[in-house]
């Protein structure tokens, strides 16, 4: 129900007198975008007797395993929109735009939040947020750290991009799929610092994949490559878990597809820029998955950069 982003404006009309809606299991959580992270965060919500009523997307990615836990699925967008809280996981910022002017927007309510844990670009938030409070609701930038697999396990954390009291209304519902909700600042703060975080990630994921070429063509066996580094302070989980795919083949120990990587790379170093900080390995870091992207290997996970770089079929 929701595609491709085609650009369009996103018009503002005139502030409605605010009101403060509670957030409860007694009403349903609107939810958009149930790939690997957001299909985890839902089942997790469903585990905890949460009501969720979920909008399919062109893939129906996780939309019936969701339905068979208990989720409703949507018989349009508007009866996701009209939700107290709708939360978006989607793969990009330009996504999430579509979404919240076609979806929500229309049909949201004063009071209601926009709570969007896509790693995403903070200009896009920013504009959101000015255009939902146009209306007397609220757009969140929040901010996933873990993988889905703690999402499922209620282990992940979540920062939040929002002022205090907004903050302190999403406590509750979050608390069930989240060990630590971090409030990071106003609007745009979690989304800056996730991208922040990140980068240290993927340029580890790039580097690593490089060292990894390097050290098969110099002769060196990659088992005894990685046991050595890992026994230094250079090691990291994610170059771990760059070496293990290399030497075993199993590229879903990052479940972050290139093509995800290379949209967060792209904000990054646009980020970068906008703070005025010189980057160039920011800028490197974002054209290594822009190539991939271009290569057509969008889908293939993270680690599966090793295998391309040293030209080794799937």
């Amino acid at each position: 129900m929701y595609g491709a982003f085609v650009p369009r404006t996103i018009h503002v009309a005139r502030r409605p007198k605010e009101k403060c809606v509670t957030i409860s299991n007694a009403s349903p959580i609107g939810f958009v975008g149930t790939g690997s992270m957001g299909g985890a965060v839902a089942m997790r919500w469903l585990a905890g007797g949460q009501r969720l009523c979920i909008l399919a997307g062109p893939r129906r990615s996780n939309t019936d395993a969701l339905v068979q836990a208990g989720a409703r699925e949507a018989g349009s967008a508007e009866e996701v929109g009209a939700c107290d809280l709708v939360v978006t996981c989607l793969p990009s910022s330009e996504v999430v735009e579509r979404v919240s002017r076609d979806v929500i927007l229309p049909a949201v309510r004063p009071g209601s939040i926009h709570l969007d844990l896509t790693t995403g670009d903070p200009r896009v938030g920013m504009d959101l947020a000015r255009a939902y409070e146009a209306r007397g609701a609220h757009y969140v930038d929040g901010a996933i750290l873990g993988a889905p697999e703690q999402a499922v396990a209620g282990e992940l954390t979540i920062m939040l991009g929002a002022a205090s009291e907004l903050a302190e209304r999403l406590r509750t519902p979050l608390a069930a799929v989240a060990r630590r909700v971090l409030p990071m600042g106003p609007t745009g703060a979690a989304h800056r610092a996730r991208l922040i975080m990140g980068f240290i990630g993927m340029a580890t994921a790039a580097a690593s994949a490089e060292a990894l070429v390097a050290a098969t063509h110099a002769g060196i066996a990659l088992p005894t490559f990685a046991e050595l580094l890992g026994e230094t302070g250079m090691t990291s989980s994610t170059f771990q878990a760059m070496a293990a795919a290399a030497i075993d083949g199993d590229e879903a120990r990052r479940k972050l597809s290139l093509g995800n990587a290379a949209e967060n790379t792209r904000c990054l170093a646009a980020l970068m820029e906008d703070l005025g900080v010189a980057a160039p390995v920011a800028r490197a870091t974002a054209q290594t998955f822009r190539e991939a992207v271009a290569q057509g290997h969008a889908d293939a996970f993270v680690p599966a950069l090793t295998r391309l770089k040293r030209g080794t079929p799937a």
